[in-house]
């Protein structure tokens, strides 16, 4: 989970969001990810300053989710244990 909450603040970091930002968070990934994410949900929130954090299961590779918002990046497999992960990020309101 240090892998992905470090991954999220750099999404953060690019989307030009200041570092006291809370922000709404959206991981589309797939299922055996997705489980895990759900496990570590109160965790990746608290590390990433996320009000709502809302995890999809994308069938296959991830890519960019419509009508999501914010900004988006897909993390590649090789980064992330072989799990890509599709980052979206907005400023919570």
């Amino acid at each position: 989970m240090r892998d992905l909450t470090h991954l999220v603040q750099e999404t953060r970091k690019h989307a030009g969001l200041a570092i006291e930002d809370t922000i709404e968070l959206q991981l589309a990934t797939d299922a055996e990810l997705a489980a895990i994410v759900e496990r570590y949900a109160g965790y990746i929130k608290e590390e990433t300053l996320a009000r709502h954090l809302t995890v999809l299961v994308m069938d296959g590779a991830p890519v960019g989710v419509p009508g999501a918002g914010g900004y988006t990046e897909t993390i590649p497999a090789a980064k992330l244990g072989g799990h890509a992960v599709t980052v979206t990020v907005r400023r919570a309101e």
